[in-house]
Order: C-alpha cells, then sequence, then structure tokens
C-alpha cells in the first residue's frame, strides 16, 4: 500500500512541475509576455520556496522535487518577464 501512495505523490510531481512548462517555453521562443502576470508569479515563487523549506524539513522527497522544478520553472519565467518587459515597451 505505501508504493500506491508513493507513485501517487510522483504523479503528482509531475503534474505540479509540468504546468509551468509550456509557459516557459511560450515566453522564450515568443518573448512575449505582456499577458503573464508578474505579481501572480512571484507569488507562487513565495509560495514554491516555502514548500521548499517544508520538504528539507520533513525530509520529504516528493515535496522537495516537485516545489524544486516549479521553483526552477517560476524563476525563469520572472526572468524571462522582466527582460522582455523593457523589450516590448520600446
Amino acid at each position: 500500500m505505501v508504493l500506491f501512495w508513493e507513485i501517487i505523490g510522483w504523479v503528482a510531481v509531475v503534474s505540479t512541475a509540468s504546468q509551468f512548462f509550456p509557459q516557459v517555453v511560450k515566453a522564450w521562443r515568443t518573448k512575449k509576455v505582456r499577458d503573464i502576470s508578474l505579481l501572480s508569479f512571484i507569488l507562487v515563487t513565495l509560495t514554491a520556496s516555502s514548500w521548499l523549506l517544508y520538504g528539507y524539513y520533513k525530509k520529504d522527497a516528493v515535496i522537495l522535487a516537485a516545489n524544486s522544478l516549479v521553483f526552477v520553472s517560476v524563476i525563469i519565467i520572472v526572468v524571462l518577464k522582466i527582460m522582455y518587459r523593457k523589450k516590448q515597451r520600446s
């Protein structure tokens, strides 16, 4: 039964972590970030970092893996938003 819940946890990792990848790819390719809410992604960054700290405290690999991937992808989006925002104003 424990294996079942581990599998569910890792399915959650994949689905949670992959939710921002399409946005990262689209922003990277098109360099269009006008419709991306910077505040929203900053809040997701704060949420992911809080979960990372909690996962570290609990020594939970599932929480750490999911939120590490979310954190990295959201940071990329925030950086792209800041970089490309200036270019779109010109």
